[in-house]
């Protein structure tokens, strides 16, 4: 489906991303409409274990953004993915 912002630009829109704008710095351009694809009714959020190694207060943002979502956020690690088949969806890999 997408790889890193690919698989963002997928899902329902970027709002998880421009929650954590303050700490990893996505939205340098200033979008207003942050409105996707839609193709998935979830949030991803790639580069779980890399972004929050650097940056562990991305952990707690995350955290808060999730609280007040309707959607849930998959965190994918570098070589994971979802795999939807047969109405299954698994995240797949290490």
């Amino acid at each position: 489906m997408g790889y890193s912002a690919g698989s963002l630009l997928l899902g329902p829109d970027l709002s998880l991303m421009n929650h954590v704008d303050t700490l990893l710095g996505f939205n340098e351009i200033g979008l207003k409409d942050l409105s996707c694809i839609g193709l998935y009714d979830f949030h991803i959020f790639p580069h779980y274990t890399d972004f929050t190694s650097q940056v562990p207060e991305l952990i707690t943002k995350i955290e808060q953004y999730e609280s007040q979502s309707d959607l849930p956020i998959y965190k994918l690690n570098d070589n994971q993915a979802i795999v939807y088949q047969n109405g299954i969806m698994k995240i797949i890999g290490k």
